[in-house]
């Protein structure tokens, strides 16, 4: 393309840019943050290091990815792991949407609607939002600390369980807080469904995985026949481009009328409340059948999606805290063998599916790795999302369109970090 101009893109993670020319509607997107390889850093490691090594990928979602390397290990290894060790990996993994999503909410997309340069100009404007976002990402910090050694990169998760678990007591107090929280979810769910979004739709294709539990479950679409995660390399296609240090993502499918194959998808908080709001958390049902009306195929509404799934993380985390302080635990650790074997671990990262993909030796010496983070899936769909916005909104002023470009890109709640690892 000729004559685009950069147009860089502010309160994302990570570096990108639309190279746009108006007068024309034409668009593209770049990512510009440099390649980081993490997939060749664990090749000739012992399988203890992928989740460990891995999770440095992103500081904002390391629980995700964690979970997802332990799971590929154990799927290598034939591991099964008892309830009372998927029952800690359910609350850490929600606390984990908890912590990016109220980030994202309240720091990123927040200023868009508000009109303000930062969210911390709420400390005089409305103390009581601010206070809530502050309370919400701390008690997410607690949990994940709490449960999984430390609020960042956690350590005790391991393959066959954990090193350690957390007392009942500390439980009690989890559940307790969690309560609390109740009040500020419903908040924020108010806040972000109260404003005017512009009024753009894109019919697109849904990806998640079937569970609403965020940590299980096979992969399903709103317009095609869903799939195994160990299928994943079979239906996700990479695209390389000149113009990009991250991978695209296409969705290699059936041939539908109005979405060719291989074509853009999303995955995240919106697709999730598309394909599964009927299982939604009781309390977070509720708020989504009052505010968020699917299917919906407007992507500016992912921030008030993210809202909703705080809430739906919230009695996620309170009901497995009420279920292990009633039960008999099972032991932290099952027993395994290291094998020769691949497997893949897929579960829902905040901003949607996320694979890991090992193949070991007999040892247990990784010789192959694969990742493809949900950012890297969504930016396809993102930047069709953009030129279908350009062409949409070719009468306004340029400097309205480029403000929705931001509010746009800022919606899907970009990880580009992730996108580069």
């Amino acid at each position: 393309m000729k004559a685009l101009e950069q147009h860089y893109i502010s309160k994302i993670e990570g570096h990108g840019y639309l190279k746009t020319n108006l007068k024309e509607n034409k668009t593209q997107l770049v990512v510009e943050t440099g390649e980081r390889y993490f997939e060749k850093l664990v090749i000739g490691r012992r399988f203890q290091d992928a989740h460990y090594i891995t999770s440095r990928i992103c500081g904002v979602c390391p629980v995700a990815h964690q979970l997802a390397a332990i799971k590929a290990v154990e799927d290598a290894f034939k591991v099964e792991v008892n309830e009372t060790i998927i029952g800690f990996r359910k609350i850490l993994l929600s606390a984990q949407i908890i912590q990016s999503h109220t980030l994202h909410l309240y720091f990123l997309a927040l200023p868009d609607y508000l009109g303000l340069d930062s969210t911390i100009s709420l400390s005089d404007k409305d103390p009581k939002k601010l206070k809530a976002a502050f309370d919400l990402k701390h008690f997410a910090d607690e949990v994940v600390e709490i449960v999984g050694g430390k609020a960042v990169h956690p350590t005790t998760p391991t393959v066959g369980g954990f090193l350690n678990l957390p007392s009942r007591k500390s439980l009690k107090i989890l559940l307790i807080n969690a309560e609390n929280q109740i009040t500020n979810a419903k908040m924020t769910i108010d806040l972000f469904a109260r404003f005017e979004y512009p009024h753009f739709t894109n019919k697109v294709e849904f990806l998640t995985l079937d569970d609403y539990d965020f940590y299980s479950g096979d992969v399903i679409s709103n317009f095609d026949t869903g799939f195994k995660p160990k299928d994943y390399k079979k239906r996700i296609i990479e695209k390389v481009r000149e113009n990009s240090s991250a991978k695209f993502s296409l969705h290699k499918g059936k041939n539908i009328d109005h979405l060719p194959t291989p074509r853009p998808f999303m995955t995240g908080a919106l697709a999730r409340i598309n394909n599964l709001g009927d299982e939604l958390m009781p309390k977070a049902k509720i708020e989504k059948s009052t505010t968020l009306k699917t299917p919906n195929y407007n992507p500016y509404l992912n921030n008030l999606a993210q809202a909703i799934e705080i809430l739906h993380a919230l009695e996620i985390i309170s009901k497995n805290c009420s279920e292990l302080i009633e039960d008999k635990w099972q032991t932290r650790l099952v027993d395994f063998k290291p094998r020769r074997g691949s497997g893949v671990g897929a579960v829902e990262a905040p901003r949607g599916v996320l694979y890991h993909y090992v193949k070991t030796n007999s040892a247990g010496d990784i010789v192959d790795y694969d990742i493809i983070p949900p950012t890297a899936q969504n930016l396809a769909n993102l930047e069709q999302d953009a030129k279908e916005l350009i062409k949409a909104t070719k009468n306004l002023s340029s400097i309205k369109r480029r403000n929705l470009l931001e509010m746009l890109v800022r919606a899907y709640d970009p990880c580009i970090t992730c996108s580069v690892h």
